[in-house]
């Protein structure tokens, strides 16, 4: 018996996550974005950089990063971009977390399943999970009232809320396939959608640094 249910679940490579492992395995690499009295978004580290989301900090007169730790650090933004909304900053404290690992998102399966973890409401390093529902996007979304344009999104159905943006989303491995953005009409009569940016856009392979993945991801230039 043991032998045919090891049979069919190799079946299914893709139709299952062990969810709390790669928590376990990711969660100190994921950060809270503060303005110095509230968390403002979320975010996560590669390349001892924090990347996130541009309209989470795009209006900070201060940023902090509080890694899982409770340590806090001050930090400026090393580039952004508001079109491909991304934000990676530098911290003052030197970090010796381990970096996430950015997988190939081009490889991405409609059904694969899917977990992010973020900060919504400032409840910490909170685990959703779902699935992808679509890729490709190309979706005019709201930020500050007003709308933006922005292709190349993956749709997936994991819960988020507000604190949730700049938020990996995460296969299962543990690899990062794209970050939180936005979720489009949230109302209470219907579930919202949500949004995430690829890792890999254009063609273009995972980075190795972040100043590669701030061209990969859209911002295309140097700061």
């Amino acid at each position: 018996m043991e032998d045919e249910i090891e049979g069919v679940a190799a079946q299914f490579p893709q139709s299952l996550i062990n969810a709390n492992e790669v928590y376990q395995r990711v969660r100190q690499a994921i950060v809270r974005v503060s303005d110095g009295e509230r968390t403002v978004g979320s975010g996560f580290i590669i390349d001892a950089h924090v990347v996130t989301a541009h309209h989470v900090t795009e209006n900070l007169s201060t940023i902090y990063i509080i890694l899982p730790d409770g340590s806090i650090s001050p930090a400026t933004i090393t580039g952004s971009c508001q079109y491909s909304d991304i934000a990676v900053l530098t911290l003052e404290d030197e970090l010796v977390i381990e970096s996430l690992v950015l997988a190939d998102s081009a490889s991405v399966k409609i059904g694969e399943p899917v977990v992010t973890i973020g900060n919504p409401f400032d409840l910490t390093e909170t685990l959703t999970s779902g699935i992808v529902s679509q890729t490709n996007r190309f979706v005019d979304i709201e930020f500050d009232q007003q709308g933006r344009w922005m292709a190349n999104l993956i749709q997936f159905d994991a819960a988020v809320n507000s604190g949730n943006s700049g938020s990996p989303l995460l296969n299962s491995e543990g690899e990062v396939i794209g970050m939180v953005i936005a979720r489009v009409n949230p109302t209470r009569e219907m579930k919202s959608i949500t949004l995430s940016l690829q890792t890999r856009l254009r063609g273009l392979l995972p980075p190795s640094s972040t100043r590669a993945l701030l061209t990969t991801l859209g911002l295309g230039r140097d700061s």
